[in-house]
């Protein structure tokens, strides 16, 4: 009797990533020894009880039918009014079968897209066990960013799915120019999604309990609408394609219409992002003339559009970095000076400013707190207890890509996503979008490390560290099993960290570099001047060295798993194609090193064969790259003004990716030695 009650005994696993690799990590997870566990390969099929409905089904348990009755291996799914009380909540058995109860379809879903990944860990012998799982904050947004690029619809469909098999459950789609607008057509790109097409996948999202809602900036960031001579009238400043006039009334015709439009092709969303940051108005004619002050005239607009989405059926959402700093308070949510002390000494240095702004402000806004690299300093924290104690609904924001070119860097910025995550839990929060910004363009693909954690976190902040996050992520992303490689990505990101500026000179930024900044390029040595290039790029030379050695190590384990992996094969062939990159700029870093210390016949060859090299490597990664993302707008496109410098808005082609590149090249092809 003591050995059957041993035998049957619960241990739990609940709070030890080593025992399960499930991504978010349940709330618990009990494994029960020696019980008959789940063999997919023997199931008859998928039972409905007490008005269950069949979920959309992840592949591993797509092609089950409908079972009849009872029986070993069957899954069984069941509405129930018992477990936890989360409306995605759910409980899963595993014992002769699977038993997923939820008091609700969306925790079924969730339910089985557990299920399928104990399947992919598992294989055809799932162990007997027990989860019973919800989520800690109830809006878990990812953000697409489309303001430069398009991606494929095929590419948009594949992340939906992976998003829901992470139980992310929205997206805020920054649409800008790349919906095909209706009632103002001149706005949209060519390259744009057609109503039907948005309409299309937003049911697609739906059915994986992925609720899509737009965000179309305005009062800032208008220069997709305000850089076409249609709309110079309405610009806050003539010259100037970044703000709307807010007193003008075709502002309003204008940005109602694209609302309007929106709201079709997104139907059924609850929210309508509506910008508003980065944006001090008040130079128009019309605006100097009403006598309003910066702080009145976003006033004015927030009210106006607020007012119209209401009536619309939305909910508007609002960066809220404008009503912060017009309070006098927003360094005091990005600065490292304002500690603990300084930080409280400011807010209440700035009461009447806030007391005046709770007042003001509308109620029926969403503020959303964004904050991408120190969430957790004193007065980030101050401005969600504001919001809470003056009845604003408040989100936060934290981000997987913010200004990194071409590659998210900061090891997918876990930390602080992990940090934002927790606070949101705990402070009671509408939601939390997890940013994924286009400025530079990475390939939407390698935002999956922050995006993973963000999954992980905003459903479970408290299971894992970081780093069990980290050394889970290529596993599940993959199907990696090599302990020794499970942080193989840094790597990466140490070849990208060198080659953001590994040929520009000293203090030059690649975020601002096209082609007018052939200056910025370091020189080319002359037999002459080559002791004083060595000397000069010591310690470019050193990090070149390291850097070769990481994309080496990178380049062969891509080699392998390209081979390998059981899954997520395309992550694999893209960061192994973008590693070329890196592993070029050091290699021409170290091939002008050695013919300095020998300006042999033989080392000005390895110099001048750095061309041919690079355009291989560059041809290499743009076609892996392009296999799920749009490069090239067409020809006619009409680019902004470019106020904040965004590499992919240098031009319609490619070419800001590796326009440094180029131009070293062209010094190379010209190098006269």
């Amino acid at each position: 009797m003591v050995a059957l009650i041993a035998a049957t005994a619960l241990i739990s696993q609940s709070n030890d990533s080593t025992q399960h690799r499930l991504v978010p990590a349940p709330k618990s997870y009990e494994v029960t020894q020696d019980a008959v566990g789940f063999k997919p390969a023997l199931s008859p099929g998928i039972l409905l009880t007490n008005g269950a409905e069949r979920p959309v089904m992840p592949p591993e348990l797509e092609t089950l039918r409908i079972a009849e009755a009872q029986s070993d291996h069957v899954v069984t799914l069941s509405l129930t009014d018992q477990g936890p009380e989360n409306i995605e909540g759910y409980t899963l058995e595993i014992d002769r079968g699977v038993r997923i109860s939820s008091r609700s379809q969306a925790g079924l879903f969730y339910g089985c897209q557990t299920l399928a990944q104990l399947i992919q860990d598992h294989g055809q012998s799932v162990p007997a066990l027990t989860i019973t799982d919800w989520p800690s904050i109830s809006y878990r947004a990812v953000h697409f960013d489309t303001k430069h690029h398009m991606d494929t619809m095929d590419h948009y469909y594949k992340t939906i799915d992976r998003l829901a098999s992470y139980k992310i459950n929205a997206i805020i789609w920054e649409i800008e120019d790349k919906l095909d607008y209706r009632r103002r057509p001149i706005v949209g790109a060519d390259s744009a999604l057609s109503m039907e097409d948005a309409q299309a996948i937003t049911r697609y999202a739906a059915a994986r309990n992925i609720e899509i809602s737009p965000l179309i900036q305005g009062l800032g960031h208008a220069s997709f609408i305000l850089k076409h001579d249609e709309f110079k009238d309405i610009r806050d400043k003539a010259d100037n394609d970044w703000a709307f006039c807010p007193i003008n009334e075709r502002t309003y015709e204008v940005q109602f219409d694209l609302y309007r439009d929106a709201i079709e092709a997104f139907p059924g969303g609850r929210y309508l992002h509506i910008g508003g940051d980065e944006v001090r108005v008040g130079a128009s004619e019309l605006a100097i003339a009403s006598g309003k002050s910066p702080l009145e005239l976003h006033l004015h607009w927030l009210n106006r559009v607020s007012d119209f989405l209401v009536e619309n059926g939305r909910t508007p959402i609002m960066w809220d970095d404008m009503p912060l700093k017009l309070a006098g308070v927003y360094n005091t949510t990005h600065q490292q000076q304002f500690d603990d002390a300084k930080a409280k000494a400011r807010w209440a240095e700035k009461g009447e400013e806030l007391e005046d702004m709770a007042k003001i402000f509308s109620k029926d806004a969403v503020y959303m707190r964004w904050n991408y690299s120190e969430p957790g300093l004193p007065g980030n924290k101050m401005s969600l207890d504001y919001y809470a104690q003056n009845g604003f609904k408040a989100m936060a924001a934290t981000a997987a890509q913010t200004r990194w070119p071409v590659m998210p860097r900061n090891r997918g910025n876990v930390e602080p996503i992990h940090t934002f995550c927790s606070m949101t839990a705990d402070s009671g929060l509408e939601g939390i979008l997890c940013t994924a910004w286009d400025d530079d363009s990475p390939h939407m693909e390698l935002y999956w490390r922050g995006w993973m954690a963000f999954g992980e976190f905003s459903w479970s902040p408290e299971k894992r560290t970081d780093q069990q996050f980290q050394d889970l992520f290529l596993h599940r992303i993959a199907g990696v099993e090599d302990a020794e490689e499970l942080n193989v990505i840094d790597l990466l990101e140490q070849g990208m960290n060198f080659w953001d500026t590994a040929l520009l000179k000293k203090g030059i930024s690649r975020n601002v570099c096209h082609e007018n900044t052939r200056n910025g390029l370091i020189d080319l040595p002359t037999k002459e001047t080559r002791g004083a290039w060595l000397e000069e790029n010591k310690s470019r030379i050193v990090q070149a060295k390291a850097a070769m050695n990481s994309s080496r190590a990178f380049r062969a384990w891509s080699a392998r798993h390209q081979v390998e992996a059981t899954r997520g094969r395309y992550y694999v062939e893209l960061t192994g194609a973008l590693n070329e990159l890196p592993r070029w700029s050091s290699w021409a870093v170290f091939a002008v090193s050695q013919w300095c210390e020998d300006p042999s016949a033989k080392n000005e060859a390895a110099v001048r064969s750095l061309v041919d090299q690079f355009e291989e490597a560059r041809d290499e990664y743009l076609e892996v790259f392009q296999q799920r993302r749009h490069l090239d707008n067409p020809g006619i496109y009409k680019l902004d003004q470019n106020h904040h410098n965004h590499q992919a808005n240098w031009s319609n082609g490619p070419d800001w990716m590796t326009k440094i590149e180029e131009l070293f090249v062209e010094k190379i092809k010209a190098w006269k030695p």
